[in-house]
């Protein structure tokens, strides 16, 4: 799918806690097509929850 591999690769600087792909990605993916559930982020109590400065 376009882009998302940018995607998956930007969501650490985006949102806090968000762990790199190299700690979650195999034990997600493998084996293909067994469930697999991970929670790789939770939203924080707070209202900002990112690492990007708004306006």
């Amino acid at each position: 799918m376009m882009g998302f591999d940018q995607l998956l690769h930007k969501l650490p600087e985006i949102l806090l806690g968000f762990p790199p792909m190299s700690e979650w990605w195999r034990e997600v993916v493998q084996p293909p097509f067994a469930e697999n559930y991970t929670l790789l982020w939770e939203a924080l109590d707070q209202p900002s929850y990112t690492s990007e400065k708004r306006p």
